[in-house]
């Protein structure tokens, strides 16, 4: 039986380092994408969840996190503790996946109950009325019925960052390799790699949108400092 040579067993192996060097990216990208997919139908299992409690009263959203007189980086991820477990015992069997991006395991406080207040997964912009007099400034409004306004989305990948305040930070979901959550606050997602996001409308309408299609806005202040931005697709009449 003839022997490999040295010289054979090398290039052998230098054949297959290049082998998976050129399918590692597209292995990345092929588990993003489906990733992606998992985000999308969490967050229409969340607006169905949001629309059926609105369809049993009177067209109220589930209740966010009132925000008067307080400073946290992570607002637009905050509910209600009683509209947590509502949605999920009532609507969700149960089950809690719904609330997490698999793309960020490390992402701080996950479920963290404490302030009044439970931080999700992801972008819910329902019922939060009570930021509204801290941005009168400002010309729109979060939405506390789900006809009040069709063009915000309900729920959404939590794209935000934090110019000004303590907890400083940048989270991008969606990078070609997976999720991040970068430590310099005053960096756009896109800047670590975030390629856009899943936004799902009052109407159950859901979709991705690339970075083109967003634009950001001023998602809570603090006594006249802005100190959550947010990204939402540039169709949003705000």
């Amino acid at each position: 039986m003839k022997k490999f040579t040295l010289i054979e067993l090398l290039i052998v192996v230098a054949i297959i380092a290049l082998l998976v060097s050129l399918l590692l990216p597209s292995l990345h990208k092929s588990r993003e994408l489906a990733i992606r997919a998992v985000c999308l139908s969490n967050i229409s299992q969340l607006q169905k969840a949001s629309s059926l409690y609105a369809i049993g009263n009177n067209r109220q959203l589930p209740r966010g996190h009132k925000f008067r007189n307080q400073d946290d980086p992570e607002v637009l991820r905050g509910v209600n503790p009683d509209t947590y477990d509502l949605l999920k015992d009532q609507y969700l069997g149960g089950e809690d996946s719904a609330f997490s991006c698999p793309n960020l395991p490390e992402y701080p406080n996950y479920f963290e109950q404490g302030g009044g207040w439970v931080r999700l997964g992801y972008i819910y912009t329902g019922n939060k009325n009570e930021l509204n007099s801290r941005l009168s400034q400002q010309n729109y409004a979060y939405p506390d019925r789900i006809d009040e306004q069709p063009d915000v989305p309900l729920w959404a990948d939590s794209l935000v960052w934090t110019p000004n305040t303590s907890w400083k930070f940048s989270v991008a979901p969606h990078t070609e390799s997976g999720g991040l959550v970068g430590k310099e606050a005053d960096t756009h997602p896109s800047l670590y790699g975030n390629e856009g996001g899943n936004f799902v409308y009052p109407d159950g309408a859901g979709r991705w949108y690339n970075n083109s299609k967003l634009r950001r806005f001023e998602a809570h202040t603090n006594f006249g400092s802005s100190s959550v931005w947010a990204l939402l697709p540039d169709t949003v009449p705000w």
